[in-house]
């Protein structure tokens, strides 16, 4: 008897489409884990203001760290006005 279950398990068409269809959802599910599986996403808004100050004991303009003459951050920030272009 042991020997005719064991047959209709091996041959039987339903357990065989059943197992292929385990088969298949598995793949499906390694397939989808590789195109979804970690996702990092990130999103930032940044922004600077340089901070100008004036050194009182050598008139000096200091710009981002620079020690300027008036003159030359003039030059710097609005060239357009210093050098007419």
């Amino acid at each position: 008897m042991t020997c005719f279950i064991n047959a209709a398990q091996t041959n039987s068409p339903v357990l065989n489409d059943y197992n292929n269809q385990v088969v298949a959802a598995r793949i499906e599910s390694i397939k989808l884990r590789a195109t979804y599986g970690f996702i990092v996403t990130g999103e930032g808004n940044v922004s600077y203001a340089p901070v100008i100050t004036l050194d009182p004991t050598t008139n000096l303009v200091i710009y981002f760290g620079r020690r300027l003459t008036l003159f030359r951050f003039l030059q710097l920030v609005y060239p357009f006005m210093i050098n007419g272009t």
